[in-house]
């Protein structure tokens, strides 16, 4: 009774640990993957629209949903790096919202918002002068991401609600905008 105890419970760790072991391989096959090439293809693209040297950019999943997330320009041992800081979230997100996602951190780059302190750019208590570059980079973002994946993107990692009523009221103003201009010509 003992060894029959134990056979099925070796059979269940195993298929346990093969349905893991699944997850993970289709996780750095699939997902990360496509993050990574999503963010290269992006980058490429930014640097050349405007004619800015992009450093390599270095991807770090946080695990814990209260994990500093955003973007540090820095420095290794040869040469400048952008460092991304990706809430786990952003995993299961669509190419159009991953590409939203870093549009938006990528911009902040662009737009020259990262220091080279080297500290990351924290989103959970935003700042006034914080939030104007946090509608500056969205407002950026849209120049390589669709409007309706940035907003989901913003809804789904604000967590401070008047920060994202803003951030949305900014969007749908920058939006519009775009829409008479396309209108008008």
């Amino acid at each position: 009774s003992l060894v029959c105890l134990f056979s099925i419970y070796f059979v269940y760790v195993s298929v346990y640990v093969f349905r893991i072991s699944r997850d993970i391989d289709k996780f750095y096959k699939g997902d990360l993957f496509e993050m990574e090439e999503v963010s290269q293809l992006l980058a490429h693209d930014m640097g050349e629209a405007y004619k800015k040297d992009m450093p390599p950019l270095d991807l770090n999943i946080r695990i814990s949903e209260y994990s500093e997330t955003g973007i540090r320009y820095g420095y290794r041992y040869d040469g400048k790096i952008l460092r991304l800081f990706i809430p786990l979230r952003v995993i299961s997100f669509s190419s159009d919202q991953k590409r939203a996602y870093f549009a938006h951190e990528i911009g902040h780059y662009i737009l020259d918002h990262c220091s080279l302190s080297g500290q990351p750019r924290i989103f959970c208590e935003v700042e006034e002068g914080d939030l104007k570059q946090e509608i500056e980079a969205d407002s950026f973002a849209l120049k390589f991401s669709k409007g309706d994946s940035l907003r989901e993107v913003i809804e789904i990692l604000v967590w401070n609600t008047e920060e994202k009523e803003i951030r949305l009221d900014a969007l749908n103003e920058n939006l519009n905008l775009i829409k008479n201009e396309l209108e008008d010509s």
